[in-house]
């Protein structure tokens, strides 16, 4: 099983949906987690069927807004049904939108302790989590608080989730300005209790290369151990001209995936 998950600052514009029809198309997720839509329900269920995902449940934005909206989307090899949901999760797997707000990031562990399972139960969270980890999960800016960093460990001590780690870039959003500004950090992630690595004992989180928005997508694989070495594959690069006119996006982009193929040699 493959998840996708990605805030897309925006589903509303063409350029941006066919990232997410080429990220669906390449990386083959049986399940899709997309936040900030930016879509209110109508318009964000024109998008049901997208990469043969014919099921979909869409999350408001906020207050009426254009402001945050969720969408989980699946397909029909996929069997479960939507449980509960908020502006912040959608619960069939435990979709999480982190609270954006810095007086309100506690929300997201406190929103995570009241969903987690009273029994033994598997469970994982993937998403946009708007929160760090540990200080090495940042680089520029402010210095992390070190009281909420110790809050968000114990709420994943409490809650038994450990974090999978990842392949790919070390940070998964930027504030996309100069050097001496620059912010980046590591949001968006996927985290797992015993019971869930139990199951499946093989996982991984990708990074992929951002385009379009500020966030990188991450896709989440749990395999077989029999399916283990067919973990990494081989995709068809498709040059997009629509890319030429990102201009200094596009030569960022070129530049750390010649960097990522220069690795995978040494």
């Amino acid at each position: 099983m493959r998840i996708l998950s990605w805030n897309c600052r925006g589903l509303g514009n063409k350029p941006t949906f066919r990232v997410l029809q080429r990220l669906i198309h390449s990386e083959g997720p049986d399940v899709v987690f997309v936040t900030e839509t930016r879509l209110h329900e109508a318009e964000m269920l024109r998008h049901c069927g997208i990469g043969g995902l014919s099921n979909l449940f869409p999350v408001l934005c906020a207050r009426g807004g254009r402001g945050g909206g969720l969408c989980l989307l699946w397909g029909t090899d996929v069997k479960g049904k939507v449980i509960n949901a908020s502006l912040n999760h959608i619960l069939l797997t435990l979709a999480v939108y982190g609270f954006p707000e810095v007086q309100n990031k506690h929300r997201t562990w406190e929103l995570i302790r009241r969903l987690k399972p009273s029994d033994l139960a598997p469970l994982f969270c993937i998403g946009d989590f708007n929160d760090i980890l540990s200080p090495a999960n940042k680089l520029g800016g402010d210095i992390p608080e070190m009281r909420h960093l110790q809050l968000v460990n114990q709420a994943c001590v409490d809650c038994d989730l450990h974090d999978v780690g990842f392949l790919g870039a070390r940070f998964t959003w930027t504030n996309n300005r100069g050097r001496q500004n620059s912010i980046q950090e590591h949001l968006d992630y996927a985290l797992v209790n015993q019971e869930w690595a139990a199951m499946w004992p093989v996982m991984q989180v990708s990074h992929i290369i951002k385009h379009r928005s500020d966030h990188n997508p991450i896709l989440l694989s749990f395999l077989t151990r029999k399916g283990h070495r067919e973990l990494r594959r081989t995709h068809l690069f498709i040059f997009e001209e629509l890319w030429l006119q990102e201009g200094d996006e596009c030569a960022k982009i070129v530049a750390e995936t010649w960097c990522r193929s220069r690795t995978d040699f040494t």
